[in-house]
């Protein structure tokens, strides 16, 4: 995914049609003409995206812009694609901390969705006080509840929790309920992290939270370019862009063992339910790039990447192995 209004959108127009596709839809890019519409831009506020994805059953196309030191902003494409398409930017007033150059976000159960933020802390030069945060999809709740200028014994907005020990974080991808993984930029590692509880909007005990740390998976992080990722929930295959090693990687998540405890370093403190050092878990690299691989989703059978460099899409097949089926260049 080539990080620039023009790709990302195009890549949005064929989201569109596929977003509730089976395999046999997404084939039909292979052997069929493509015609790339830009269905939202700057126009529509739309501003160094990073990142986008369909809420679960709907039509709402929803784009995180990198926005800048004061937080990044959510853009709500409703209908998107359709003649009764309608865009609304959110920007919730804590983004400051709580979505502070966002790099990546990903939707999960029961109307939730985290993101995570590509920057070493708000906290101070030496703190490593950042990792992902947990908010509601509900657009009567997020950047709608509890929105003040970080006034003292109110709420702090509409996120929901925050758990801090992956500053630089690069991408996100759901697993089951409040649990997420992440690519942890700062610390080169692949992390899952468990939010446990709903603790309502705009609070901020997350003590019920749990990390593990997969230290023997190492990532590699490249500035202003997210790495993005997709659990395959159905096998427990995580496919990853490892941005550093410009490669297409996949962990197997029912693999590894816990083998120690952490502890939080004095820059990122925080009080966590468990954290927890995993190790021995399989890992395969599956293509590697002369480009910058950035984007990732996975429709059943197909895994789609996108390449930073080009602006290039690269539609695999899984089975029985991975097989690259076609190249779409959008020219951006």
């Amino acid at each position: 995914m080539k990080i620039s209004t023009s790709t990302i959108l195009c890549l949005a127009a064929i989201y569109c049609t596929s977003a509730n596709a089976q395999s046999a839809y997404i084939d039909k890019y292979i052997t069929e003409s493509i015609t790339l519409t830009t269905i939202a831009s700057n126009a529509q506020d739309v501003s160094k995206p990073r990142d986008l994805d369909f809420k679960p059953n709907s039509n709402e196309l929803w784009v995180v812009n990198n926005g800048d030191g004061n937080g990044g902003s959510m853009v709500i494409i409703y209908n998107a694609g359709m003649p009764q398409q309608s865009e609304e930017r959110r920007k919730d007033t804590h983004s400051g901390h709580f979505k502070i150059f966002p790099s990546a976000f990903a939707f999960g159960q029961d109307g939730f969705f985290a993101n995570t933020n590509e920057i070493k802390s708000t906290a101070g030069p030496d703190a490593t006080f950042m990792g992902p945060a947990l908010w509601s999809s509900d657009t009567a709740i997020f950047a709608r509840v509890f929105q003040n200028n970080w006034v003292s014994g109110l709420p702090l907005g509409s996120h929901y929790d925050m758990l801090h020990q992956s500053p630089f974080s690069m991408g996100i991808a759901h697993d089951t309920a409040m649990a997420y993984w992440v690519n942890d930029g700062y610390n080169g590692n692949i992390c899952k992290y468990d939010f446990v509880k709903n603790h309502g909007p705009g609070y901020d005990n997350h003590a019920a939270g749990k990390i593990w740390r997969y230290t023997d998976v190492k990532v590699s992080r490249v500035p202003n370019v997210p790495s993005h990722m997709i659990l395959d929930k159905a096998s427990g295959w995580l496919y990853y862009i490892d941005g550093g090693s410009k490669t297409l990687k996949r962990l197997d998540t029912k693999s590894g063992a816990i083998s120690g405890t952490l502890t939080p370093p004095s820059s990122g403190g925080e009080t966590l339910a468990g954290y927890w050092k995993v190790t021995g878990a399989m890992v395969e690299t599956l293509d590697t790039f002369d480009t910058q691989p950035c984007g990732i989703d996975l429709q059943d059978n197909r895994l789609i990447v996108s390449d930073y460099t080009t602006g290039d899409i690269y539609l695999y097949s899984l089975d029985p192995v991975l097989t690259l089926l076609k190249t779409i260049q959008t020219g951006h």
